[in-house]
């Protein structure tokens, strides 16, 4: 992360064009903002991600998350290109789904924490 800046660039504040906009999720809203200061908690689950690009090489055997299975959870993702949306969120679910579920206290020592996805990966937890 830069210093003093955010750890992704700054979002210019539009309302999101009708054609190119994605059907509402859950009944809501987009609004893009580039005021991100009030959540730091997405802040820090976004720079740990890309600090995840440091990740060891070590075989897929080992406990420890490292860039096979990084590179495991990518042919993944990359395998639900062209399918619909419902089925890659059907996918996605399915797959987090066979991890189980922690809550953070007894996973991060903390109320709430916010994992990246090779964080979830590695520790299993409770998803955000």
């Amino acid at each position: 992360m830069a210093q003093g800046g955010p750890a992704f660039p700054a979002m210019a504040a539009a309302p999101v064009k009708a054609e190119n906009a994605y059907p509402p999720l859950f009944g809501t809203r987009e609004v893009r903002s580039a005021e991100m200061s009030l959540f730091p908690k997405w802040q820090g689950a976004v720079a740990r991600y890309f600090d995840e690009r440091r990740l060891a090489d070590a075989p897929c055997s080992e406990s420890a998350f490292n860039r096979c299975h990084l590179a495991q959870w990518t042919r993944f993702l990359a395998g639900l290109q062209g399918r619909g949306r419902q089925s890659q969120i059907a996918a996605v679910n399915d797959y987090m789904n066979r991890k189980r579920y922690i809550i953070d206290p007894h996973n991060y020592g903390v109320i709430d924490y916010w994992a990246t996805p090779g964080q979830f990966l590695r520790r299993n937890g409770d998803c955000e």
